[in-house]
């Protein structure tokens, strides 16, 4: 199922989403998305797809282990994108730069 395009604000927050998600297709409009507290895994978590008229991203407290985390370089709105409570090195845009916006890792 596609989310409608319209969509601004999503909140899948502690749910028992496992394994990994996929943030490739979300709508154009989103401003929110809170996918905090749930078991996700991450795989090879990209963000680079993000809509860029985010403003807040959580993925909080899943279970993501990795390295770098690669993040949408020109996420114009972007107030925070908040990773604490996983297991992430850092966060970079496609050309290895640390973002222009606050990225909270640590707790």
């Amino acid at each position: 199922e596609k989310l409608p395009w319209s969509l601004r604000v999503l909140r899948l927050h502690e749910n028992l989403f496992e394994s990994t998600i996929s943030l490739n297709y979300l709508p154009p409009l989103l401003r929110e998305l809170d996918v905090s507290n749930n078991s996700i895994s991450g795989g090879n978590l990209s963000l680079r797809r993000l809509p860029p008229q985010l403003e807040r991203v959580s993925l909080a407290n899943n279970a993501i282990e990795q390295e770098e985390v690669v993040c949408r370089r020109y996420l114009r709105t972007a107030e925070t994108i908040d990773l604490r409570g996983n297991k992430i090195g850092r966060c970079v845009d496609s050309t290895g730069q640390r973002m222009g916006f606050p990225v909270i890792i640590d707790e």
